[in-house]
């Protein structure tokens, strides 16, 4: 199972993260902050740019329905209590 449409799943991981953000109708910041990710960041992850592998790691199990956003809440709630939480201190 996936959060992704089967024709999509031949596309690049930066398109088929825009293409779920905008079927959420979310944007850039509110789509890429469950993933501990700025907005210009996730901008640029979905113009194609190389994306660090924890965060690919995190998109990809996301996509893929392996976790959800309670699972990414719960993980930045525990970065940022130790102090690992570079998306909000930026």
């Amino acid at each position: 199972m996936s959060r992704i449409p089967a024709p999509m799943l031949n596309h690049p991981p930066s398109e088929q993260a825009r293409w779920l953000r905008q079927t959420l109708h979310e944007n850039q910041t509110e789509f890429w902050a469950r993933f501990g990710v700025t907005q210009s960041q996730g901008s640029r992850f979905e113009q194609g740019c190389w994306m660090p592998p924890p965060v690919a790691i995190l998109l990809a199990l996301y996509l893929s329905m392996r976790i959800g956003n309670s699972d990414l809440e719960d993980a930045l709630e525990m970065a940022s209590s130790t102090g690992h939480d570079h998306a909000r201190s930026n």
